[in-house]
């Protein structure tokens, strides 16, 4: 306990990235260290599973219609890289036409059901119980993050059948489930 109030009063903000590391790497194995319980309410699914089952975003590759439909291989490939447990940081650097707005409203959106799927996300999260999770998408300006990024955010939300009855979607907000809300910013 000295350890980690000494780490607090020096550096509260890596204390604090540490805490969620550790509740998350708590939360990714399974089980609470505590009483070995498992915190999940139902198992996630990876990334690559909730893009193309049906059962989750049904957006499997079929570059055999025109124009080509579902989530193109490169852009699966980089939600799978950004979904991994020991990603912290990304830095990507895409061009017009590339995909953005798909990509960040796809991870988004696991992200909220990954959040979902635990039994007390806040708790995993370090926070007080019923606190909201809030996840937000920004872009360049309101515009471009609302018409856009918040557009195909409600769009996946709408479409993919595991959100049914866990979401109502405002103007400017997304309401789930467990007090989680997506925003756009």
């Amino acid at each position: 306990k000295e350890k980690e109030i000494k780490h607090l009063i020096e550096d509260p903000e890596a204390f604090l990235f540490d805490t969620l590391v550790d509740n998350l790497t708590t939360a990714i194995a399974g089980t609470d260290t505590d009483d070995s319980i498992s915190m999940w309410e139902e198992e996630p699914v990876d990334m690559q599973t909730f893009i193309e089952s049906s059962e989750y975003g049904a957006e499997k590759y079929n570059p055999t219609v025109e124009p080509p439909s579902g989530c193109r291989p490169t852009v699966l490939d980089l939600l799978n890289k950004m979904a991994e447990p020991n990603v912290r940081d990304v830095g990507l650097i895409l061009g017009a036409g590339s995909g953005k707005g798909y990509l960040i409203s796809r991870l988004i959106t696991y992200y909220a059901y990954w959040a979902l799927c635990l039994k007390n996300p806040q708790k995993i999260l370090g926070l007080s119980s019923g606190d909201p999770i809030y996840l937000i998408n920004i872009a360049y300006n309101e515009e471009q993050a609302r018409n856009i990024l918040f557009r195909y955010i409600s769009e996946c939300i709408k479409k993919n059948p595991w959100f049914n009855g866990k979401y109502e979607i405002l103007d400017k907000e997304i309401r789930l489930d467990k007090n989680i809300y997506i925003i756009s910013g």
